[in-house]
């Protein structure tokens, strides 16, 4: 089944191929399992929070919830926690989760209110405009507040050694890709300074993704070519009073 196939799978959903939401959203919630693709990310993502000391409260706004994976986990961290979606998925996380999801593309318009952490995972490389996108998830954060991203990192190894052949080349759907140079004044023109970031994999040896030591132990001598980031708003106030 094209289920078990995720190029085939990817390509089925992007035409219009898909029998329901329901059947994208179970595709999503696989990855939730001990070890799975969307369990790592998120890990990565609370370890980043937890290694600088970030308490884990206040509002949490995710845009592009796909299966609600890493919202319902912050919720149960502490977070009051938003997402927006486009996805009919979105509403069936929302439902089988109890998440408050809008179902919407995000505007500078749709939230009137700022968030203490704003993320993306899997998202900013679909984009068009990814600077421009970039400074609207700013826009949406609080002075002094947090901005996560997660994107194939094209200063990885594995990018660099495969060129146009890196499985994350997959036009149109993959739009851009950042190096860390790139990365930094796209943040810094979002007015976002990179506080820490961890190179991570999703694809490892069989049954060695179910145990976070040896994880850890593979992606430090391999580093991934999965990139987690985490940028601070600056605090314009304290900027002037300093």
């Amino acid at each position: 089944m094209s289920r078990n196939d995720p190029d085939r799978f990817r390509e089925e959903f992007t035409h219009g191929l898909m029998s329901s939401d329901l059947e994208y959203y179970e595709h999503l919630a696989a990855g939730e399992g001990i070890g799975k693709a969307t369990a790592i990310t998120t890990e990565h993502i609370l370890a980043l929070f937890r290694g600088n000391r970030i308490a884990f409260s206040g509002s949490w706004l995710d845009i592009g919830i796909g299966s609600g994976y890493l919202l319902s986990q912050v919720k149960k961290s502490g977070f009051r926690a938003l997402g927006v979606e486009p996805g009919g998925w979105g509403q069936i996380a929302a439902e089988r989760k109890g998440l408050n999801i809008t179902q919407t593309f995000l505007t500078n318009s749709t939230f009137s209110e700022r968030f203490n952490v704003v993320s993306a995972t899997d998202v900013v490389e679909h984009i068009p405009n990814p600077v421009e996108f970039i400074e609207m998830m700013a826009d949406y954060v609080a002075p002094g507040g947090h901005v996560v991203i997660t994107i194939p990192y094209a200063d990885s190894l594995e990018a660099r050694l495969m060129g146009q052949r890196w499985n994350m080349v997959e036009p149109p759907t993959h739009c851009q890709f950042f190096s860390m140079r790139s990365l930094k004044l796209a943040l810094q023109k979002a007015q976002l300074k990179l506080i820490d970031s961890r190179q991570f994999n999703l694809r490892n040896f069989r049954g060695l993704s179910r145990y976070v030591y040896l994880r850890q132990l593979f992606d430090a001598v391999f580093p991934g070519p999965q990139l987690a980031c985490l940028a601070q708003k600056f605090d314009q106030t304290l900027s002037i009073k300093n």
